[in-house]
């Protein structure tokens, strides 16, 4: 959640031991509309940039989830940053 809403977001997600399985991660308003989302293979050899974009300044959170048939138990996210 971030403390004002935002029109991207911007990170790094990676897993060696969940490599080859699906995450979602899906951009959110304050009241819960999905704004952006993005699914992804989970990859041990490097860090996956994901970016997560808006056409107003509406982000308000970003849900990590997994999408039916994921087993990733374990990932590593680094680098967030947002965009104003």
């Amino acid at each position: 959640t971030f403390t004002r809403p935002v029109t991207g977001v911007s990170l790094k997600i990676g897993s060696g031991q969940s490599a080859g399985q699906t995450i979602a991660l899906t951009a959110k308003t304050d009241s819960g509309k999905v704004v952006d989302t993005e699914t992804i293979l989970l990859r041990s050899d490097e860090m996956e940039i994901v970016s997560l974009t808006s056409t107003k300044r509406n982000i308000k959170r970003v849900m990590i989830t997994l999408p039916e048939g994921s087993n990733a138990c374990a990932f590593i996210i680094d680098d967030i940053s947002t965009t104003p």
